[in-house]
C-alpha cells in the first residue's frame, strides 16, 4: 500500500488489472500534506484476499476505512469507479467525496465486456490457470482470473448501480479523456449529468490519465478535498 502525508485522507483505487503502484505519480504530485492510500484491491498485487466482484470490493473497502482512516475522498479509475459509486450508495458516511477517473458508467458495457464475462471464458481461464499453477517455475495468472471475475460482476451488477445514480448526493468530479478508447467520453458526460452533485472535467488524453496527467489529476483531487473536507 502506497501512503504519503498525515492530514486529509484520500483512497486511490486502481482499475483492472493493476496495483496501487499505478498511483505513485499522483501521490508524488499531491505532496506530503495529503494522506494518500493506494491499496492493492482483492486479487491483485500483494492483497491476499481472493478476487471478488463489486460487492466484495465494497465490503473490503468498507472494512479498510472502518479499521483505519475513516471517511475519505474515494478516487476510482475505470472499473474501480463502480466500487467508489457503490460505496457512496452503501456507506455514504465513509465517502467524503468522489473523483472518478475514466470510470465505467452509463453505456460503458460493450459486447467485448459481455464476451469476457461469459462463463465459458472463465472456465477456460480456470483450467489454464490450474495447469500453469502446477508448474514450479511459473505462477498462475491471478491477475487474469481477477480480471475475468470482475468482468462478470461488471455485466451483472453495474446496471443496478447505474439505476441508483440519482441517489448518490456525495460531491463528485468525473475526469474524462477526450481520446479514451476504453470508456467513451459520452459515458463520462452521462455519468456527470445523472449524479446530482457532480462536475465533468474533460482532458485531452486517453484512459490512463492518472499516469499521463498526474499533476492534473492531483489538482482535481486537491480541489475536491478543499470542497468536501469539513474544517
Amino acid at each position: 500500500m502506497e501512503r504519503a502525508g498525515d492530514n486529509d485522507p484520500v483512497v486511490l483505487l486502481h482499475g483492472q488489472p493493476g496495483s496501487g503502484k499505478e498511483w505513485r505519480r499522483v501521490i508524488d504530485a499531491l505532496g506530503p500534506s495529503v494522506v494518500a492510500l493506494a491499496p492493492d484491491r482483492p486479487g491483485y498485487g500483494n492483497n491476499p484476499l481472493p478476487a471478488g466482484g463489486l460487492a466484495a470490493n465494497v465490503r473490503w473497502l468498507g472494512r479498510h476505512l472502518d479499521g483505519g482512516p475513516g471517511p475519505a475522498l474515494i478516487v476510482g479509475h475505470s472499473w474501480a469507479g463502480s466500487v467508489a459509486l457503490s460505496l457512496a450508495l452503501a456507506r455514504p458516511e465513509l465517502t467524503r467525496g468522489l473523483v472518478l477517473v475514466g470510470s465505467v458508467g452509463p453505456g460503458a458495457i460493450t459486447w467485448v465486456d459481455r464476451a469476457l464475462a461469459h462463463p465459458a471464458v472463465g472456465s477456460v481461464a480456470d483450467r489454464w490457470g490450474a495447469r500453469v499453477g502446477r508448474r514450479p517455475a511459473r505462477r498462475a495468472p491471478a491477475a487474469l482470473l481477477a480480471f475475468l471475475t470482475e468482468q462478470t460482476s461488471l455485466v451483472r451488477d453495474l446496471p443496478a448501480v447505474l439505476d441508483a445514480l440519482e441517489r448518490i448526493t456525495t460531491p463528485a468530479t468525473v475526469i474524462a479523456g477526450t481520446r479514451d478508447r476504453v470508456v467513451p467520453p459520452a459515458t463520462a458526460r452521462r455519468l456527470a449529468e445523472r449524479l446530482p452533485n457532480a462536475e465533468l472535467v474533460s482532458v485531452a488524453g486517453g484512459h490512463q490519465l492518472h499516469r499521463t496527467h498526474p499533476r492534473l489529476v492531483a489538482g482535481v483531487i486537491r480541489r475536491a478535498l478543499a470542497q468536501s473536507t469539513p474544517r
